[in-house]
């Protein structure tokens, strides 16, 4: 049996299973791993029948978070890493060797594009270094400009020197197969890695690419005096950056000259902002950060918008140009001072919010690296004076906060979407255009 990989589109294999070999190897796929590209996935799925059955289980595990899942499919969506995320992708080809079939050979597709640096690699929530010498790897950034040198020796050229992958990052695994260590059959492969490199218009740089193949920490440098170095997780630059990406590639499609910077720059400052974690202050983060993965299947504005929550932000389209406004106060310089040449009618209040427009509690979850990359809830956010002020009764509201990978960053979060839920006071006038400028 054989799982495909189209070279033309690394990130639209075949998925195509050969059912003519007979005995089943010890992971429970048969010999020999065939590459084809030509035929249909749904035609060949009715060939397959009772085979396909078998080992769907296998290639497509029951997986409590899509972004870990490993998965095998026809067609499946570019995915996107921004900042430090666990990921599984594409199964894209699979190989068995050795005589009894005990050697397994896979190429998963972990995102299409370039990455900073990989971390950890799991087998699924197992260091990979438990499985001693059953299990090694080989990982590929994306900026690789040759294929994978033990595949093709392990497939006997059916993956060849043309499938390099061009701009995808990937990973190579040889499994041994061990009885005692695979009693589930294929394992899911989940790698920690730090996501795709950020231009920064403060510096004019990009972040740069580590060595695939060198272990890094979660944050090359954490420091109030050097910021980060070789990776970026600012939201305000993962916004841009998906901002800029071409709409055939499931981006917005934006040109530069329709991308303030200015804002982006006020906004990633603002991101920057060391504040404490804890109340004592003996522990500080960055105030905002992005850190999640999301595949190109949803409209441009949820992408856009589910990015902007992890810096509770606003993108606002003005005067032919994209500004993005970060959930926080930055500088008062160039600040003016409003009065009634700014305005083009009269003005008028509104005090308090409706009922259905209170709330006096925040709820949510966030993704809990320390709990094998969980969703968990975090500490709710809720002020005893404004429950008092509604008559003893909680008016609650849920969040979810799937770039947020911090307890006190997703409070903090609650806090300002609290604020502006509170609604105390509403100035409502109309501007002329010179207040857009």
């Amino acid at each position: 049996m054989g799982c495909g990989f189209n070279p033309l589109n690394p990130l639209d294999p075949t998925g195509l299973i050969n059912d003519t070999a007979k005995d089943l190897n010890p992971f429970g796929m048969g010999d020999p791993f065939v590459m084809m590209t030509s035929l249909d996935f749904n035609q060949n799925l009715k060939i397959m029948g009772e085979s396909w059955t078998k080992i769907k289980h296998w290639l497509v595990p029951d997986m409590r978070r899509d972004r870990e899942a490993m998965t095998n499919s026809a067609l499946t969506n570019r995915r996107w890493v921004y900042g430090t995320c666990r990921v599984s992708g594409q199964l894209a080809y699979a190989e068995s060797s050795g005589s009894k079939n005990e050697f397994l050979h896979l190429i998963v597709i972990l995102a299409s594009h370039p990455v900073a640096s990989f971390q950890k690699v799991y087998l699924d929530d197992k260091p990979i270094e438990d499985y001693g010498t059953n299990a090694s790897y080989k990982l590929f950034n994306g900026t690789q400009t040759t294929a994978c040198a033990e595949m093709i020796a392990a497939s006997a050229g059916k993956w060849t020197a043309n499938h390099i992958l061009k701009g995808c990052a990937y990973i190579y695994l040889q499994l041994t197969y061990d009885e005692t260590l695979y009693v589930s059959g294929l394992p899911t492969v989940k790698v920690v890695l730090n996501g795709k490199p950020l231009y920064d218009p403060r510096t004019g740089l990009t972040t740069g690419i580590s060595d695939p193949n060198v272990k890094v920490d979660v944050k090359p440098v954490d420091d109030q005096s050097g910021g980060y170095t070789g990776w970026n997780d600012n939201p305000a630059l993962c916004a841009r950056d998906y901002m800029l990406i071409p709409e055939e590639l499931g981006g917005m499609g934006c040109t530069l000259d329709e991308i303030d910077d200015a804002s982006i720059i006020a906004a990633a400052d603002i991101c920057d902002q060391w504040v404490y974690k804890t109340t004592d202050g003996s522990q500080q983060e960055k105030r905002f950060t992005c850190s999640g993965t999301f595949e190109i299947n949803s409209t441009p504005k949820k992408i856009l918008d589910a990015l902007l929550q992890s810096m509770a932000g606003t993108p606002l389209f003005i005067q032919g140009k994209w500004r993005i406004f970060a959930g926080a106060c930055g500088s008062t310089s160039g600040l003016v001072t409003l009065d009634e040449s700014w305005l083009n009618g009269g003005i008028s209040f509104k005090l308090g919010s409706n009922k259905s427009e209170k709330i006096n509690t925040i709820k949510g979850t966030f993704v809990d690296p320390d709990d094998h990359w969980a969703s968990k809830g975090f500490p709710p956010v809720t002020s005893a004076a404004y429950i008092a002020e509604d008559g003893g009764e909680e008016l609650s509201e849920d969040i979810t906060l799937n770039f947020t990978i911090s307890p006190s960053m997703a409070q903090r979060l609650a806090r300002s979407s609290w604020s502006r839920a509170a609604g105390i006071c509403r100035l409502i006038t109309r501007a002329t255009l010179r207040l857009s400028r």
